[in-house]
């Protein structure tokens, strides 16, 4: 996304860069070239000048936009990838003794592992109700 933003900034950049070249090339064509050179080779230069400029604001707008294509179909992969793995059941067990370990509870009635903040399961049995028949077992 950062890249994306500078490419787009750069883009921006050379554009006014080239309207400013465009800009200083006709200034520095002062009366006395033109009256040497003939108006109309005045106004060719200055259009081959504006061309050019134009061609190469181009280039670059070109070169961004396949940068920022590259960037966005490997950030799309990326994604996907990160999305199509789902956790396994050693990853499941690590993460469940982790809640319990830090507060958590898992509820006699449906088996779920639940964040110390939970109140009553999924499932409608309460934390109350569940500590007391974990304790009840353990006896």
């Amino acid at each position: 996304m950062i890249m994306k933003k500078f490419l787009t900034v750069m883009a921006c950049v050379f554009g006014v860069a080239t309207i400013i070249l465009y800009i200083i090339s006709i200034n520095k064509l002062d009366k006395d070239t033109a009256r040497m050179l003939g108006t109309s080779a005045t106004i060719n230069i200055q259009a081959t000048v504006f061309c050019a400029a134009t061609a190469i604001m181009c280039v670059v707008n070109a070169v961004g936009a396949i940068i920022i294509s590259a960037l966005e179909t490997q950030s799309y992969q990326a994604a996907k990838a990160v999305s199509n793995s789902a956790p396994s059941a050693l990853e499941e067990e690590a993460r469940a003794r982790k809640v319990i370990a830090d507060g958590g509870w898992k509820c006699p009635k449906c088996g779920s592992v639940n964040m110390s903040y939970v109140s009553s399961c999924g499932c409608g049995m309460t934390k109350r109700d569940a500590l007391i028949k974990n304790q009840q077992g353990q006896a």
